[in-house]
């Protein structure tokens, strides 16, 4: 199946260029190679283009159906909580500056903890904890998590927090402020899709 058109035409166009210039001209070996490179851009239009962020950084890219036949829906953002409090061993002032927008994220359900029995945490591929899916938000994805569902995340966003336009704020106003982040998440069809 073909999922990135562009490299599947220049694929074709090089192909027939491949016949119709070179041997037409008795340039066999032009031809092999033309009809070889144009073969090669073919298979590789199987796979899905790559998505890259403004720094120009790979994104992490959501499956169009998940690993139970679910049809993608929609995105989910969510801004985490607990950003200023160390958890699992590590502080998210500190986690945070390392990702990427576009990073894949994990989500986590903390059966143990004592405060929100749906919590949800959110870490980096490494386990570094990140933050919190916020209280009101959490139940459905908690129980996802428990039925041993793959949940698809990403980093959609950091932020200063309490700075409303970061272009404008100071070096020492941003250095007193806490790094937040807004974490993306597929959300799936509850019926499965069939063909």
């Amino acid at each position: 199946m073909i999922k990135n058109k562009k490299l599947a035409i220049s694929g074709i166009v090089i192909i027939i260029l491949g016949i119709v210039g070179p041997l037409f001209q008795g340039e066999w070996q032009s031809a092999l190679l033309f009809l070889a490179v144009g073969a090669l851009l073919l298979w590789m239009s199987r796979k899905s283009p790559k998505q890259k962020n403004k720094k120009n950084v790979e994104v992490f890219s959501f499956p169009e159906m998940d690993d139970t036949g679910h049809r993608k829906l929609a995105n989910v953002t969510y801004a985490l909580t607990g950003i200023t409090h160390e958890h699992f061993g590590s502080d998210p002032q500190n986690s945070i500056p390392h990702t990427n927008e576009g990073d894949q994220v994990l989500l986590h359900a903390d059966l143990d903890n004592l405060h929100d029995k749906h919590a949800v945490w959110v870490s980096d591929t490494s386990g570094k904890f990140l933050g919190w899916i916020p209280s009101e938000s959490n139940e459905e994805l908690f129980d996802r998590i428990n039925r041993g569902e793959t949940l698809f995340a990403r980093v959609k966003k950091k932020y200063y927090v309490g700075v409303p336009d970061e272009t404008e704020a100071s070096v020492e106003e941003l250095m007193d402020t806490s790094i937040g982040c807004i974490v993306e998440i597929a959300r799936y069809s509850k019926a499965v899709v069939t063909k």
